[in-house]
């Protein structure tokens, strides 16, 4: 995490990323984990006119910080934007994880409205704002470039009311209102997977979906015919979960975690 009060500050988890996470294209993990959480730094900490006025006299109050009040989409796509570097093959905006859940939302024939993603749902995949607000801010770049985007970001850093003011900076920097942006942004990634898309509806495959009982359940692994998954609905702790009978369904003890990473391995 990174947090401009009451000092800016980063605190990091200093464990490698395992799993499928959505984290694993990096060239060093602490390197794009770092890169990151600066970047939310130096976004969170930016500040001009009346607010810096206003900073010297109240100091490092809340209301001070104009970008902590934008949506998240926005914070955190601009953090995944900047930690990818595509030229060197790392950062999750040119991972191949990110296209496919991309590309899965485009082929479910809704991807999520504007509204949705600035108050993300619970639903697949997790994170949305991260999965959206980095393609959003790539296409943004894209279509305008990055002084445009520099622009907008400078323009919002000096709000004391910055909530009210998302459209009209919207509209100086990119000429248009981010409910208008956002459907630009979605007819662009039809246009760019449109063909990717059409070949993955051909060659779909039908199957059997698991009890909806969690929101987030990846599986792990199978043996004898046995699928293990792990359930994790966002607020209670992660629990493993054995398959394919609903009647069979068993919670394994987390000292039995070691079976799933052994079966995790075989596979």
């Amino acid at each position: 995490s990174a947090i401009p009060i009451p000092y800016p500050a980063i605190r990091l988890f200093a464990s490698a990323p395992d799993g499928s996470t959505g984290l694993e294209s990096y060239d060093d993990w602490l390197h794009m984990l770092i890169r990151h959480e600066y970047a939310h730094v130096l976004h969170l900490e930016m500040g001009r006119g009346m607010v810096s006025g206003s900073r010297m006299i109240f100091g490092r109050a809340f209301f001070n910080y104009p970008n902590l009040f934008t949506p998240s989409f926005l914070i955190e796509g601009l953090a995944v934007y900047l930690e990818t570097n595509r030229e060197q093959g790392y950062g999750r905006l040119q991972d191949s994880l990110y296209l496919m859940q991309m590309r899965a939302e485009l082929m479910n024939g809704m991807p999520d409205s504007l509204g949705k993603i600035v108050l993300p749902m619970r639903d697949w995949p997790l994170g949305k704002q991260y999965l959206y607000g980095a393609w959003f801010i790539d296409y943004l770049v894209r279509s305008y470039g990055e002084e445009r985007l520099r622009y907008f970001l400078r323009r919002y850093s000096g709000r004391i009311l910055p909530w009210t003011f998302l459209n009209r900076d919207a509209r100086a920097a990119f000429g248009l209102s981010f409910t208008t942006l956002w459907a630009g942004f979605l007819a662009d990634l039809y246009k760019q997977q449109q063909q990717a898309v059409l070949a993955l509806q051909k060659n779909a495959v039908d199957g059997q979906h698991l009890p909806t009982s969690v929101w987030f359940r990846p599986a792990l692994a199978s043996s004898q015919g046995v699928l293990y998954s792990i359930d994790n609905n966002g607020e209670d702790e992660t629990a493993i979960r054995r398959h394919p009978d609903r009647r069979q369904e068993t919670l394994l003890e987390p000292e039995n975690v070691q079976l799933l990473v052994d079966l995790a391995h075989a596979v």
